[in-house]
């Protein structure tokens, strides 16, 4: 029988490098970032915050968010950081 760690692992899914991360964004969102901006994304770390949009009915079906810079994703990011630091405090 397995256990639930065991099970665990084998769902687990292998985090992108920093690299791959920049080229998903590219390919799949056609978000360019500049070697700044690459910077940046490796200091937000994995952030989930956007995630929640998926969950909000829109008029775009598809799920994806109409962001065209990667300024758009960083304000996103600072905003749900303040935002969780009001509830810290």
């Amino acid at each position: 029988m397995e256990t639930i760690i065991e099970k665990m692992k084998k769902e687990s899914k292998t985090g992108l490098t920093s690299g791959d991360l920049v080229n998903h964004i590219f390919k799949n969102h056609k978000i360019d970032i500049q070697d700044g901006d690459s910077v940046t994304l490796l200091n937000m770390g994995y952030y989930h915050g956007y995630k929640r949009y998926r969950f909000v009915k829109k008029s775009n079906s598809d799920g994806i968010l109409p962001l065209s810079s990667f300024k758009e994703i960083e304000a996103i990011y600072n905003f749900d950081m303040e935002l969780k630091g009001l509830f810290i405090q």
